[in-house]
């Protein structure tokens, strides 16, 4: 596909008379373009490619930290759930206390930087800093497995249960491999679990089905803002209001939904902060989620071109220029 520089832009014009955008959705054919030639910027570049571009020394990276949450999602919305035993017929999800030594099990820090390379920002809240609604007065979750073994005594699980933490095998970068970093820091924790993952063709199926206890997936603020992340992702599930799309795991909240009803009522950009603030902050202390962590847009560039990287990690080819 190629596209030609309008002339007629309001603002300042583009750098190029033309660029050719080319698909090439595997990752190797990808690389192999980028470091033969033939093509000047590549997105979605692979962690086990990051050491041979910036080596290259013909080649650099551009990356921002994306809107783009991968999270965990406990089952919260039926009192008997698929994937979990040993809790006398209990949903364990259901007990804040459980959700929160979910929380605390998790080393995200080890997981940004051992098995996402780096290229991820650990994350508490739902919407990444520096995006509209992040609420800067939250503190991380620290990584605390003896309290999260004591939560979960204390809920009733003194020896722990079993469980299946399911996740897609070919959705994000690095994600079965994150999954199974998730699935060893639970089991330290006394939860006997098993990972089993689906292709992203049948996945989420699934998930909408209802059949998991425990699922990896992401989400990202694709309006650029963080309100349509939050009501995709915490609002009340409900497909004919358009709300939860994402929340597979039926979190719901009262306070939440309101936070957010108003919010989208208010024209007053202060105030809808305040309330999409007031909301991330009902989540977070809900444990209704297990957020893990925020992807990195990465784009791989030639030396002697500049690209700008987007949080919402879509190919803005306009910001293309000579460097």
């Amino acid at each position: 596909m190629g596209l030609e520089r309008n002339e007629q832009y309001y603002g300042t014009p583009a750098a190029y008379d033309s660029v050719l955008v080319k698909s090439l959705p595997d990752n190797s054919a990808r690389i192999a373009a980028l470091l033969g030639g033939s093509v000047d910027v590549i997105n979605a570049v692979p962690i086990n490619s990051i050491d041979s571009i910036q080596s290259s020394g013909k080649y650099h990276l551009s990356s921002i930290p994306s809107t783009l949450l991968i999270f965990l999602l406990p089952d919260q919305g039926q009192e008997k759930t698929p994937k979990v035993s040993g809790t006398d017929g209990k949903n364990p999800f259901l007990d804040p206390r459980v959700r929160k030594a979910l929380n605390l099990a998790i080393n995200r820090e080890q997981i940004a930087e051992t098995v996402m390379g780096g290229m991820a920002q650990p994350a508490s809240q739902i919407i990444v800093d520096g995006v509209f609604g992040h609420n800067p007065d939250l503190q991380p979750y620290p990584y605390d497995p003896q309290e999260a073994k004591r939560l979960l005594a204390d809920a009733g699980y003194p020896n722990g249960f079993s469980m299946t933490l399911n996740a897609p095998s070919d959705r994000y970068v690095n994600g079965a491999q994150v999954a199974q970093a998730v699935t060893a820091m639970l089991s330290q924790i006394g939860l006997n679990v098993t990972l089993e993952t689906f292709p992203f063709s049948i996945y989420f199926t699934k998930a909408s089905a209802y059949e998991f206890s425990l699922y990896l997936a992401g989400a990202a603020a694709d309006t650029g803002e963080g309100l349509s992340q939050m009501i995709n992702l915490a609002g009340t599930r409900n497909p004919d209001r358009g709300w939860g799309g994402a929340n597979r795991g039926r979190y719901s909240s009262k306070v939440t939904d309101k936070a957010l009803e108003d919010a989208q009522s208010t024209l007053d950009d202060a105030r809808r902060e305040e309330l999409i603030r007031a909301a991330v902050v009902e989540v977070y202390d809900d444990h209704g989620y297990v957020p893990l962590y925020h992807e990195f847009g990465v784009w791989g560039v030639r030396n002697g071109v500049h690209y700008d990287p987007n949080a919402n990690l879509t190919n803005i080819f306009y910001t293309a220029r000579p460097e």
